[in-house]
């Protein structure tokens, strides 16, 4: 957990920022006006506690701020699997249609031969269609030969 003091005329220097640190920040702040108020935004706070500094509301303050963080950090996590997901249907799709075209398949026969191969090669379908993207993006660069 970091606290960080906002001070109330910081201008337009440069504001200490934490964009992958892991801890639970904290901005304490005098008092509330546009400066400041950007100047919490730019640390990425999860909590503000303002001045004066009275004992109420710090402990509530702090334990939904890191209730809030936790949740933050399950959101991101979810985000980058669905980001793989969707990298890895793109990667799919392409290898699908590679085939189809250079084998004359239809879409669900290039998808079930794709599905055999990497069973049999016992990896993800994900790996052996990037590899069939890789090889495809090759083979176009050799064919027609210029005799």
């Amino acid at each position: 957990m970091i606290f960080v003091l906002v001070p109330a005329e910081h201008g337009n220097t440069h504001f200490w920022s934490v964009v992958d640190c892991d801890a639970l920040i904290i901005a304490l702040a005098e008092y509330e006006n546009p400066t400041v108020l950007k100047g919490i935004l730019d640390i990425n706070a999860q909590a503000v506690i303002n001045k004066p500094f009275r004992s109420t509301g710090i402990l509530s303050t702090l334990i939904l701020a890191r209730a809030n963080r936790g949740y933050q950090d399950r959101l991101l996590v979810k985000v980058k699997k669905l980001e793989e997901n969707l990298r890895s249907r793109r990667e799919i799709e392409r290898a699908v249609k590679l085939l189809a075209e250079r084998h004359g398949l239809t879409d669900i026969q290039a998808y079930e031969q794709i599905r055999r191969q990497a069973t049999q090669k016992r990896i993800s379908i994900s790996e052996l269609c990037g590899v069939i993207n890789s090889a495809g993006s090759i083979l176009d660069g050799l064919w027609p030969i210029d005799q």
